[in-house]
């Protein structure tokens, strides 16, 4: 992706005040250089705004998921000349370890890294932290996600999340049905799937949000968003007459919104097709959820 990050090794280190000079040089250059904060701060994009001449935009992964990320930064640079990223904290400073930080979100998008350090009262010790951040690496997995089943019911042992009220409709356990385990699936469906029925679970129900069903429609047991993303020309096969009205989405909550019931038929079908792969027999409830 065009452009790159300015980070640095912790807070008060210089980064808005290097943002907003590149920004601007960039700016006089007769280029068109888009913006970007890192988090939710509102304060800094003010000034990157006042420095580029563009509304700046905040990337953040706690308040969206990995896909919105990048669609975001796809809809806002598509057009600049060059993208600007300032950071937030340290790189590797997010709110679970690396989770959230500026160092996930350049990752993310497969984007350089500026890094700016505070050499104040400090000479040639800056070199082995220099040398550290050029070299650590954000943990990847190595092996296939792995679903996490948890015992209990849904009305008394799931968390205040699973308990809201677009899983209201999920079935709970009754006096001698027997007992249900809750599986955590990220996006690793197939897997999660295959896990259940291997262990002996012969009635699964799968809570789904539009933005995964929309891949695992098109077949894609494992809904990353580095393996997969929201293929349109997939979701036009599905919408027929209204195909056009998928050209104008970016993110696949959109299509709450423009397609009738009709279309959301079509993906719960394709998905339980695609999920009776792994589950071959049994009772299995596929729930597309609206987060309205």
């Amino acid at each position: 992706m065009k452009g790159f990050l300015i980070a640095a090794a912790s807070s008060n280190s210089g980064k808005t005040t290097i943002t907003m000079g590149l920004l601007r040089a960039l700016r006089n250059r007769g280029l068109r250089v888009q913006p970007f904060k890192c988090g939710p701060d509102y304060i800094d994009p003010m000034f990157h705004s006042m420095a580029s001449g563009n509304e700046s935009v905040n990337l953040d992964t706690w308040m969206s998921d990995e896909e919105q990320v990048r669609e975001t930064f796809r809809t806002y640079s598509n057009g600049a000349d060059i993208s600007v990223v300032e950071g937030v904290m340290g790189l590797y400073d997010g709110y679970d370890k690396w989770h959230g930080s500026s160092g996930e979100i350049a990752m993310l998008l497969d984007m350089p890294v500026i890094l700016v350090i505070n050499a104040k009262s400090a000479a040639y010790s800056v070199a082995p932290l220099i040398y550290g951040f050029k070299n650590y690496k954000i943990p990847q997995p190595t092996d296939p996600p792995q679903p996490s089943l948890q015992g209990g019911s849904l009305k008394d042992d799931c968390s205040p999340h699973c308990r809201s009220e677009y899983l209201s409709p999920l079935p709970v356990g009754r006096a001698g049905v027997g007992p249900h385990r809750f599986i955590h699936y990220g996006n690793a469906i197939g897997e999660a799937l295959k896990a259940a029925y291997e262990l002996g679970f012969r009635k699964v129900t799968l809570g789904i949000m539009i933005g995964k069903a929309v891949k695992l429609a098109e077949g894609n047991l494992d809904t990353h968003s580095h393996k997969v993303t929201m293929n349109k020309e997939f979701l036009r096969q599905l919408a027929g007459k209204d195909a056009d009205k998928i050209d104008g989405i970016t993110m696949a909550r959109e299509l709450w919104d423009i397609m009738p019931q009709a279309f959301f038929d079509k993906i719960h079908d394709e998905c339980y097709h695609h999920c009776r792969s792994v589950f071959p027999d049994g009772t299995l409830n596929v729930k597309i959820i609206k987060n309205e």
